[in-house]
């Protein structure tokens, strides 16, 4: 078996769809280069950037598609994360909803939010009419 050196591919400043299809081209499948497909997802979070991969690894799934997954979870909860600590930051002090960034509200109640925007704070339908 031909030896392959992993730490070669990194994601480094590439998201984690970019890294995936980097990770699986230079591989070309996810076990072939590897003893088994635990071998290879771990070499999957092994290249992922240190924040992304403390998260997946805390996730504690096996095998190559839970990593993956739990790889865009981890890189989306902390985007979002950031967008909300530099919505905060920028408007927190001013009275602005930390949802959208508009005055006049607060998140809770959040035009945006509601109506599934770009607000983030998603409420049910049956939540909204206060039926939870």
């Amino acid at each position: 078996m031909e030896e392959f050196d992993l730490a070669v591919v990194r994601q480094e400043d590439l998201s984690v769809a970019e890294y995936e299809r980097l990770f699986f081209s230079s591989f070309g499948s996810a076990t072939r280069p590897f003893q088994g497909p635990d071998q290879a997802a771990k070499a999957f979070v092994g290249g992922l950037r240190i924040p992304i991969r403390r998260r997946v690894m805390r996730r504690r799934r096996q095998g190559m598609r839970a990593a993956i997954e739990a790889a865009y979870d981890a890189e989306e909860a902390i985007e979002r994360e950031a967008r909300q600590r530099r919505l905060r930051q920028f408007h927190g002090s001013r009275g602005a909803c930390f949802s959208c960034g508009q005055r006049g509200h607060f998140e809770r109640d959040c035009p945006e939010a509601r109506q599934g925007g770009p607000g983030g704070n998603r409420r049910s339908p049956a939540r909204e009419r206060g039926q939870q």
